[in-house]
């Protein structure tokens, strides 16, 4: 497990870990639409669905968890409610964004608009279910 389990300054209210989802969703949209590097955009795309996960898994098991793996996160969220199924699948393609689109590697992860769009299509579209679920 991270250093930072249990990390006291880490909040505990779901609402607040959706705003952050929601402003790396616009982020992500802001820099697809203006032309901006889209691995910096599928980072927040990443970051969007990792954020509505915890957000989630606050409100419904009143337990923050830690960690960047989606697939992990994916699993804890569908043990409560099976409606999360359905991203499984794009949580495991996805799972290798988070360091590839984040720091310089040997074998750089390319990166089209259309690969870019999906991703952003995937993370507004879990935004939304927990949205509903959580509101």
């Amino acid at each position: 497990m991270s250093a930072r389990r249990n990390a006291p300054h880490d909040s505990r209210r779901h609402i607040d870990w959706l705003e952050r989802a929601h402003a790396d969703l616009k982020a992500c949209g802001i820099l697809l639409g203006g032309g901006g590097d889209r691995q910096v955009a599928v980072f927040h795309a990443h970051q969007a669905i990792e954020k509505s996960f915890k957000a989630f898994l606050l409100f419904a098991a009143r337990q923050h968890v830690d960690g960047h793996n989606l697939t992990y996160l994916c699993r804890q969220a569908l043990r409560l409610d099976g409606g999360f199924a359905m991203y499984l699948p794009d949580c495991a393609r996805m799972g290798h964004y988070y360091i590839e689109t984040r720091y310089p590697t040997d074998m750089p992860v390319k990166m089209s608009d259309e690969i870019a769009s999906g991703v952003l299509s995937v993370a507004e579209k879990l935004y939304n279910h927990v949205c509903s679920v959580v509101r």
